[in-house]
């Protein structure tokens, strides 16, 4: 192994360039010589020769030790931003998926050479950078040429008569553009410093394998830092992968919701035009808002456990902590009623939970009672070969047919249940039902107090259209035409599901549907486990994490690697897990299962803290220069002076915390498993109609090149 550590050595680049003042005076000397020797000729044709070359010579050496000084430098004005054709990126990005990675942009590997070169940059003037770019930038200057060029062309060919030579038309729109190369450049307001991203020698593309994501990956960043176009990035390649993908997006996006699909349908024309398997229409979209567009998603349609169902929905209940015995009461009546429904060979729904808890489970109990009470006495037949009572429905006829007046509904089931306590208690699987009946008996108007909490959220979850979309069954409403789906569907199809939340209309809703289709997922997620053997990976990203956190998206942290499952989470700030779960403990264990951090850029010192201390120490150089004066008292016209320069090393973070707080937009620090720390630029992939991109503004367009994928 070898080791190229040099304490000693000093890297000075931003500084001014010396190489090239001393290059410039060698370029005279050897003009001056060669001139000399032609018109005075005071020297020889041999001598001027030979001191001209010996001049030109150590120009071009001093040139060449300039140069990656002047390209260091140049990097500092940072690069465009850059965009991906979507045609292109469907064919080009599978060169990398065949690798079984992933394309994260270009960049950089961070290492204690980058930690050096920040600590030197800080020292100085920033915004000098800055102004030097709009002064200096030629290749822009040009760009701008050509652009005013072109257009001045077509406005005087447009103007011009038909007998205008053209050559005349072309000397014209030189004359209007040419004096554009001295115009200063405007000035572009953006967020950041760019000069970050010029910390290394030169750009590299970035890619991880997919296996690093199994640990998962935390998108941390600011309003308008990127985090949508990153995520659009890491989509469409698990799209493009043939992975299974759900989003589930608290702001209801669209333009995330329609890049999604376009590269659903640019996957599947890649397909059939080369001869694959077609994926077939693999895009179902889910927003409240859009009732007419969105697919129905059964949220309860997975559980593993007969009781998975009932937590499921009381957890969505607002509790004061602790044991609160109205959120106690409420399970225990929706378990009583799921679990009679499921006996009875009924898929439970919000809505149908619901309207049982409103008739005080009258309807249900009856029916629950006709099929276990008929059931046990079946089974009694078979065991013994006769029955120790009259048939069930025998005794309900008898006791109605004594009854003085005709009974009503809630009649009838009063003597059902009476029945089932005479003859059925001790029958077996009664506990099926056992708490419907106590339940039913209740009185009733202790039993509506007990369970008020629960029904204004399902009011909401089961009323107007999304109560359709939510909890829709056969007969519901016939004029919506799109198929009803759940999580499981998805990943056996492997679909690419949209959820919108529609948060910033109804905070509550969006909470509870994405809380909902967290627990669906991990319920799917613990059945793929148990059940498949042949696990294929699964990507799940939830936008805004904070806003749908719960227990279940712990438990998908926890166990879903297990399963295949890749979470990409997005959030602003790590504080707002511990806001969101009520718990700094909690939030510790969202943030230890997750093996990867991208942050872009993040103004809180809480989050900037967090990703600094994450990373080992690294030492720097500094050189300390000192100099002073002094005197005898004896004597005050004997002076003295000392100058000295020192170069020491000090422990500092390998990157500083306010650094992730300078990111520009678009920009990332990648923190990824094994201690692989990559600062990045990200793409955006570009349809030929896509919206233009609230990272790219209008005065920013024209700072933009095309990247080829496969340019290293």
């Amino acid at each position: 192994m070898k080791f190229n550590n040099k304490p000693f050595d000093y890297e000075q680049i931003y500084r001014p360039l010396y190489e090239f003042r001393i290059a410039a005076v060698w370029f005279c000397c050897g003009v001056l010589t060669f001139c000399n020797f032609g018109m005075f000729a005071t020297l020889s044709y041999k001598m001027a020769v030979v001191q001209s070359s010996v001049s030109f010579f150590m120009t071009f050496v001093f040139l060449l030790q300039g140069y990656p000084v002047y390209r260091l430098q140049r990097r500092l004005y940072g690069a465009p931003f850059v965009f991906i054709p979507l045609k292109q990126f469907v064919v080009k990005i599978q060169q990398i998926l065949n690798k079984d990675e992933f394309y994260l942009g270009t960049g950089f590997s961070w290492t204690p050479e980058q930690t050096q070169r920040a600590y030197e940059l800080k020292k100085l003037d920033w915004a000098t950078i800055s102004s030097q770019e709009r002064l200096y930038g030629i290749p822009k200057r040009l760009d701008r040429i050509k652009k005013d060029y072109e257009k001045e062309l077509k406005q005087i060919e447009e103007t011009a008569s038909e007998k205008t030579d053209k050559k005349i038309n072309i000397l014209k729109a030189t004359a209007f553009t040419a004096l554009d190369f001295f115009k200063p450049l405007p000035k572009v307001h953006e967020m950041g410093q760019r000069w970050i991203h010029g910390l290394s020698d030169k750009d590299e593309k970035i890619t991880i394998p997919a296996s690093w994501l199994n640990g998962h990956l935390l998108i941390l960043g600011t309003t308008g830092s990127g985090k949508t176009r990153f995520a659009d990035l890491m989509i469409s390649q698990c799209i493009m992968r043939g992975d299974p993908v759900v989003i589930i997006d608290p702001k209801g996006d669209l333009e995330m919701r329609d890049n999604a699909q376009r590269a659903c349908d640019a996957y599947r024309e890649y397909c059939l035009a080369n001869g694959l398997k077609d994926p077939g229409e693999r895009f179902f979209f889910f927003h409240p808002a859009f009732p007419e567009e969105s697919c129905r998603l059964n949220l309860l349609a997975n559980s593993n456990r007969d009781t998975d169902i009932t937590t499921r929905i009381t957890n969505l209940i607002p509790s004061k902590g602790g044991f609160d015995p109205f959120t106690a009461f409420g399970w225990l009546s929706i378990n009583a009623i799921t679990q009679a429904m499921l006996y009875c060979g009924e898929n439970p729904t919000i809505n149908s939970i619901k309207m049982n808890l409103l008739d005080s489970m009258e309807t249900l109990t009856s029916n629950a009672l006709d099929v276990f009470c008929e059931r046990s006495d079946q089974i009694e037949i078979e065991e013994k070969g006769k029955l120790s009572h009259p048939p069930f429905k025998t005794m309900v006829n008898y006791a109605i047919s004594q009854m003085k007046h005709a009974p009503n509904d809630e009649a009838i089931t009063t003597i059902k249940c009476q029945i089932y306590n005479q003859h059925y208690s001790t029958a077996k699987d009664a506990t099926n039902i056992a708490a419907l009946v106590k339940l039913r008996n209740h009185p009733r108007e202790h039993f509506s107090k007990m369970i008020n909490n629960m029904l204004p959220l399902m009011d909401m979850l089961t009323t107007g259209t999304l109560g359709t979309m939510l909890s829709m069954s056969a007969g519901d409403d016939p004029d919506m035409a799109h198929e009803q789906i759940n999580t499981m569907d998805i990943l056996e199809r492997n679909g690419v599901l949209y959820i919108g939340l529609d948060s910033l209309s109804d905070k509550m809703v969006g909470q509870a549907i994405g809380s909902l289709a967290l627990s669906d997922i991990a319920a799917s997620a613990g059945a793929i486990y148990n059940y498949h053997p042949d696990k294929k990976p699964v990507a799940i990203f939830v936008d805004e994490a904070a806003e749908c956190v719960n227990d279940s998206f712990i438990q998908i942290l926890n166990k879903g690697r297990g399963a295949g499952f890749r979470l990409m989470v997005a959030t602003q700030t790590i504080s707002d897990f511990s806001t969101a779960l009520g718990s700094k403990d909690k939030a510790e264990m969202v943030l230890g299962n997750i093996n990867n951090v991208l942050a872009l850029r993040t103004k809180n010192p809480t989050s900037q803290k967090f990703l600094s201390e994450d990373l080992p120490k690294t030492a720097i150089k500094q050189l300390v220069h000192t100099q002073g004066i002094n005197s005898l008292i004896t004597n005050p016209l004997e002076h003295g002076s000392t100058q000295s320069e020192q170069l020491k090393e000090t422990e500092a973070p390998l990157i500083d915390p306010q650094l992730f707080g300078l990111l520009p937009n678009l920009e990332y620090i990648g923190i990824f498993a094994g201690g692989n720390i990559y600062k990045g630029k990200i793409p955006f992939i570009k349809s030929s109609y896509a919206p233009k991109t609230k990272q790219i503004s209008e005065e920013k367009e024209d700072y933009m090149t095309e990247m080829d994928i496969d340019k290293e």
